[in-house]
This record gives structure tokens, sequence and C-alpha cells, in this order.
């Protein structure tokens, strides 16, 4: 697999608290998800795509996201998930060089999250806005931003927090996650700052590039902020049906 899926892995694991790879059928599952967790997410590295497999996807035990990187899935493979009438979407590896032009930046609307009233905060924000009330694994989160492993941040609206993002620093690279605003405090440029913060925090953190996943929306708004598509990714999303 490519560095940056194992820099996604690395943090997809350590957030949910859970990893298990299972072979089958020359395929490699990469199982990441949590009885606690909304992140469901399973990225594939398949050579193919049989009954089996098919089967196996299809009784996993609750909703998943699968990511199938264009770079190495073959198209049958695809055509293969495509069956399913799994909802499909694409997002766009993407990755910048890590340099000095933070220090031109002005970040006076961000703060580092660094007490646990502040953790509750940005937690209440990404849960509520992103996840649509979904609860993200508290203490695993915790756990991992006690360790230092990620770094969250919340974006200021006055002295109301009203944004975050999340990085993860994994030898070189620098994630960037769960950026998001509030739909009432958008077209401020909060979403713009702490996505440049990475240039500041990798900066520090020793990093050489700041890498993240990006939809269609998002693609065009980390274009103009330096950043380039180094692959895409097919996102097929499963729904578990409740019985």
């Amino acid at each position: 697999m490519k560095a940056w899926n194992k820099n996604y892995l690395s943090l997809l694991n350590a957030c949910v608290g859970v990893g298990m790879t299972a072979k089958l059928h020359a395929t490699s599952f990469r199982h990441f998800y949590s009885k606690k967790s909304v992140w469901p997410n399973l990225i594939l590295d398949i050579t193919s795509f049989d009954d089996t497999l098919k089967n196996r996807v299809k009784n996993l035990p609750r909703t998943t996201t699968f990511l199938l990187p264009k770079a190495n899935t073959e198209s049958i493979c695809l055509e293969g998930f495509e069956t399913l009438n799994f909802s499909q979407g694409l997002w766009y590896e993407m990755q910048a060089e890590v340099n000095e032009q933070w220090r031109n930046l002005n970040f006076e609307n961000t703060k580092i999250v660094q007490t646990e009233e502040d953790l509750h905060t940005w937690l209440s924000i990404v849960e509520n806005v992103l996840l649509g009330g979904g609860k993200l694994d508290y203490e695993g989160i915790k756990g991992l931003w006690n360790k230092k492993q990620i770094y969250l941040v919340l974006g200021l609206y006055g002295d109301k927090a009203v944004s975050t993002s999340m990085f993860h620093f994994c030898g070189q690279h620098l994630g960037l996650y769960f950026v998001v605003t509030h739909p009432e405090y958008r077209g401020y440029g909060l979403g713009t700052q702490l996505t440049q913060y990475a240039y500041k925090l990798g900066y520090n953190l020793g990093a050489q590039t700041c890498v993240l996943q990006a939809t269609e929306m998002g693609k065009l708004v980390y274009l103009k902020q330096g950043y380039t598509i180094t692959d895409e990714v097919d996102v097929f999303s499963y729904l578990k049906k409740e019985l």
C-alpha cells in the first residue's frame, strides 16, 4: 500500500481502538470499527472479487464505508462492488509540501484543545455537525489526545468555538481530518485557517508533507491552498439494515 494509506490506517486504527487483518482469497481486509464509534471505514487492498468476498462484505456486522484507491485497485474489483448497489462516491488523496508560509498567516481565531472542556466542545461540534448526532469513541479520542498522538484545534467566532480540525503526525506526514464548521458560521474563513494551521503544526513537528482526503466539494478549496491530487479513492458506503 502507498505511504498515504499507511498513514491513514495508522490514525484510523488508533482512533477506534480496533485493528484486524483477515486474508481471504488473495484479498487483504483491513477492518477498523468500534461498537462505540460511527467511524466504520475499511481500506481494502484487493486483487480479486469473487462470491466468497462478496458474501463476506455483505455480512459485515455494521454499517461500513469502503475505500478503494484507484492506483492499486483493478477495474474488475470496482465493478464487483458496484453490483452490490452500495452508494458510491469519489474522494481525492491530496498533499502539500510543508514550508514556512505559515509565518505570514494569522491564526488568532484558532485555539488548540488543551483542557477536557475544550475536548468536549470539539467532540460536540464534530458529532452534531459532521456526524449528524452520531458518537465518536470518546475514550479512544481522549487517550490519543492525552498522548499527543493527535492534535485537536477549534476555530473561534468571537469567543465561541464553531469549527474544528484534527491532525495526526506519522513519520514525515501530517494528516488533516475533521475540518468542519457550523453552518451558521461558514463563509468567515475559519475552515481555511484550520486547514492552513497544518503548515504551522507540521513545520513545528518536522513533517515534510500534509496529507488529506477531500470530497469533490472540498477539492477546489484545497487546490487553492497549494494541495495537489496524488490519487483518487472510490468510496462505497454500505448501510447495514436493522432487522
